[in-house]
């Protein structure tokens, strides 16, 4: 069995990571209006949990590009060479979604880390 066949399978494991990653470990993160005392005290206690979460979000991204590469080299038997731009929207539309949710990780990182900094005591 080649690799190109396993290909589509890569956006299951994308969707159920990235469910994985915000519904299973993110779990109930603060609301936007909640004081900043409480966002700091949330994530310094879930600094793992959240920081796994993270990682796990950003891990997701790379099989997203694989389903999105694998669905563009698809070939119907009636293909119009008219339909080669939808192709480059899937690639570039993937690759930008990619590279958001590459950013929401990093943010989230960041959140579960400077939480620690911030609930230590100035010197």
């Amino acid at each position: 069995m080649t690799v190109n066949r396993l290909l589509p399978l890569s956006g299951i494991v994308f969707v159920v990571l990235l469910l994985v990653a915000v519904i299973g470990i993110g779990g109930d993160t603060p609301d936007s209006n909640a004081p900043g005392a409480e966002v700091a005290s949330f994530y310094d206690e879930q600094e793992l949990r959240q920081g796994l979460g993270a990682f796990v979000l950003a891990a997701s991204v790379p099989l997203l590009l694989f389903f999105a590469a694998s669905l563009a080299g698809f070939r119907f038997p009636t293909e119009l060479p008219s339909r080669r731009i939808w192709r480059r929207v899937l690639l570039g539309g993937s690759f930008i979604r990619g590279a958001v949710l590459m950013g929401l990780a990093l943010v989230h990182f960041a959140l579960a880390d400077a939480a620690k900094r911030t609930s230590e005591p100035m010197k």
